[in-house]
């Protein structure tokens, strides 16, 4: 397996570097990985805090751009980003309904939903961690990070205590 992720990832390395006819190709690849990255950060930072903000903001009026101009067009034969997005190329009837819609958006809308996964791993992580006493110590490093970052940004600080097991809090500025 290890073999195989190392071949692929030296072909692809070279396939980047080198000069020919499959340069276009590798420049959509290059434009979809950074569509998807974004709409995967978009999901951890909704996870994070941003949780409404980032559905309001960004998820959720792509897909309500995406009905409009699906509705527009009477198609949804159109692209979502790059320099054409949302210019109608076809305006065809039959192509148009509400699954077809929400078959255009469910890429975006799935890598924003891993994205929130991926953004609450750390904490699934760390109260999992917190019941296990071998843990006592990476908890101990982590409470006096979390202490250094709230003397010196301010923040309200939540400290967990082992021996207790209870949770404290103190406003640090």
């Amino acid at each position: 397996m290890a073999i195989s992720v190392g071949f692929v990832t030296l072909l692809s390395m070279t396939a980047v570097a080198l000069n020919g006819p499959h340069q276009p190709h590798i420049a959509l690849a290059k434009a979809y990985a950074a569509w998807y990255a974004k709409w995967f950060a978009l999901g951890v930072l909704s996870s994070v805090g941003l949780g409404v903000g980032t559905f309001l903001l960004f998820l959720g009026p792509f897909v309500a751009k995406t009905t409009m101009t699906a509705n527009a067009c009477r198609s949804v034969d159109f692209p979502v980003f790059g320099q054409k997005a949302f210019t109608c190329t076809t305006r065809d009837s039959s192509m148009y309904s509400l699954p077809a819609v929400l078959n255009k958006v469910k890429f975006e809308v799935f890598v924003w939903g891993v994205g929130c996964a991926f953004g609450y791993l750390p904490a699934f992580l760390l109260s999992k961690y917190a019941g296990q006493r071998q843990a006592a110590p990476f908890l101990q490093k982590l409470n006096r990070f979390f202490y250094f970052a709230a003397v010196h940004f301010g923040f309200l600080f939540l400290q967990y205590n082992l021996t207790t097991q209870t949770i404290g809090a103190e406003s640090i500025v």
